[in-house]
């Protein structure tokens, strides 16, 4: 009898110590493990990446959203996320136009802001297209999900982006903002995606003394 509870407990002893052994090697085993599918994962797909396959169009067209505040003397950045890349994190509210894309992206598509740079002013929309088509702001706002207005009831960027407010109207603006003299204004309905074009859209108290983008 006192020998079977020796040989016992000397066993339990001996499961215990392989069991203590074994906790640090399953736990490197894991870490390992870990790491090597975060090194190995491929890189998330951007905009800007090389495309696989001949592509009929390839420009970027910058778009930068702004809300004045009632004074009219400070204005804030609207910065989108990532739209229409094939990444968790992004945007890609229709897919109409999905046959027009390569490497997986939406033949319209835009980059999340990198947390290491700072925001231009500006975010970039790139037009990435296998075939020749007249893109139009209004596609990209259908692919975001946001509805595109002159007024301030149905240009309103919806989802937490601006509130309504009474007196406020959206301008919409083309040239480069810096050259005030070289802006007009453009098409809320048809405003074609071209190379090189910049695109502002202002929200702004049309009572106060802000003057709009245009002056």
């Amino acid at each position: 009898m006192g020998s079977s509870k020796s040989r016992g407990s000397r066993g339990n002893k001996k499961q215990g110590r392989l069991l203590l052994y074994s906790i640090p090697i399953i736990a490197i085993v894991l870490t390992v493990g870990v790491f090597g599918l975060s090194y190995f994962r491929p890189p998330p797909i951007m905009c800007s990446d090389k495309s696989s396959s001949p592509l009929a169009m390839d420009f970027n067209v910058k778009l930068s959203v702004q809300v004045v505040n009632i004074a009219g003397n400070q204005t804030r950045f609207i910065v989108a996320q990532a739209i229409g890349v094939p990444v968790p994190s992004a945007v890609w509210a229709n897919h109409t136009l999905d046959g027009y894309g390569t490497n997986g992206l939406s033949p319209l598509c835009l980059d999340a802001q990198s947390g290491s740079v700072q925001y231009p002013g500006y975010s970039s929309i790139h037009v990435r297209s296998n075939a020749v088509m007249n893109y139009t702001l209004r596609d990209f706002f259908n692919l975001w999900g946001q509805p595109l207005g002159r007024n301030s009831t149905d240009a309103t960027l919806t989802n937490g982006y601006v509130q309504v407010r009474p007196g406020y109207v959206w301008e919409m603006c083309i040239g480069n903002p810096t050259n005030t003299s070289g802006l007009t204004l453009g098409n809320w309905q048809v405003e074609r995606l071209v190379a090189g074009k910049f695109i502002t859209l202002v929200y702004y108290n049309n009572n106060s003394s802000y003057p709009g983008c245009i002056g």
